[in-house]
């Protein structure tokens, strides 16, 4: 729908969780974590986005030890 965004990744970790995460295009705020799934789940939907905004977005893998970001 125009205020969400269907996201899909291969998830090639197997421990530890993935979070995603977006942002405001070219405002440089923080990223804000819309869901946080398990290691094994790869998709998500980002809902209450605002219709006619560009949005940055990644999707993090993060296990105890490191993590690392797919933009």
């Amino acid at each position: 729908g125009d205020e969400s965004a269907a996201y899909e990744w291969i998830a090639n970790h197997n421990n530890g969780e993935t979070r995603v995460e977006y942002r405001r295009a070219n405002e440089g705020d923080d990223w804000t974590t819309d869901e946080t799934v398990a290691s094994d789940v790869e998709s998500a939907t980002v809902d209450g986005l605002l219709n006619g905004e560009q949005y940055e977005s990644r999707v993090v893998a993060q296990t105890e030890h490191a993590k690392t970001e797919d933009k």
